[in-house]
């Protein structure tokens, strides 16, 4: 079975990232494992976006992607994929940039040990104050949507000194450790 658009994208917007690279698919399993406890291969969820040859689904693995976005089970998912109904999910300990006063400071630390001092610039991004470890610096512009606890810090677009980096993903074992707002 392949997942529907809608539901792919909804993944996509989860994990933080576009899912072409085996890489990418590696993080998502490790996202859905640190989410629900269980464990998707690479290969299947590589199946589900029909990057590899289809084979019939379980129910098992179509409850745990339903688990993963927040619903209760497969049918749920699946109704408001089918119907667009839509659905509220209270999101506990999420911290979204375009919700914060432009000039805001946030303090981000996760692991191996990394603590970042962000300034809002405007809707999607932070430029870094300060970097303790890691490869951002001092100035860098992140375009970020959102910082969650316990899960990996995802950047969309790194620029230094003019020049666009690419992503970056931060805390990939472990996950962000805290979120505060200065």
């Amino acid at each position: 079975m392949i997942l529907s658009s809608y539901i792919q994208n909804l993944i996509r917007d989860k994990v933080g990232n576009h899912l072409t690279l085996s890489s990418q698919f590696d993080i998502l399993s490790k996202d859905i494992f640190e989410v629900t406890g269980e464990t998707l291969s690479i290969n299947t969820l590589k199946r589900l976006f029909g990057m590899q040859p289809c084979v019939k689904t379980s129910n098992t693995t179509l409850n745990i992607i339903a688990e993963y976005l927040g619903f209760k089970n497969w049918e749920q998912l699946n109704d408001v994929s089918e119907n667009g109904n839509s659905c509220i999910s209270i999101l506990e300990n999420v911290l979204f940039i375009k919700d914060m006063n432009k000039e805001a400071n946030i303090e981000v630390c996760y692991e191996p040990a990394r603590k970042l001092l962000l300034k809002v610039t405007d809707a999607y991004h932070c430029m870094v104050q300060s970097a303790n470890g890691g490869k951002l610096n001092k100035g860098d512009i992140l375009t970020i949507s959102e910082i969650a606890v316990g899960h990996s810090f995802f950047v969309s677009e790194v620029e230094h000194e003019g020049h666009k980096l690419g992503q970056y993903i931060g805390g990939i074992e472990g996950g962000v450790k805290s979120i505060k707002i200065m």
